[in-house]
């Protein structure tokens, strides 16, 4: 038994290393969360479920 609780602690420590170390820390996707909730909140009160907006105004780029 008291190997399976080694491999445990080993387990729980190798977890720990990976998901710990920047907890709380910004990511690569932070800054554009609030746009894409934004855009989605605007498409389902317009009942424009394909065209992307924001500030009511389209997001698709221009060509």
């Amino acid at each position: 038994m008291s190997g399976r609780y080694r491999d445990y602690a080993v387990l729980v420590a190798v977890a720990a290393a990976l998901t710990l170390p920047n907890l709380g820390a910004t990511s690569l996707w932070d800054v554009d969360e609030g746009v894409n909730a934004e855009a989605a909140r605007e498409m389902r009160e317009n009942d424009t479920w394909v065209i992307p907006t924001f500030n009511y105004q389209c997001a698709l780029p221009s060509r």
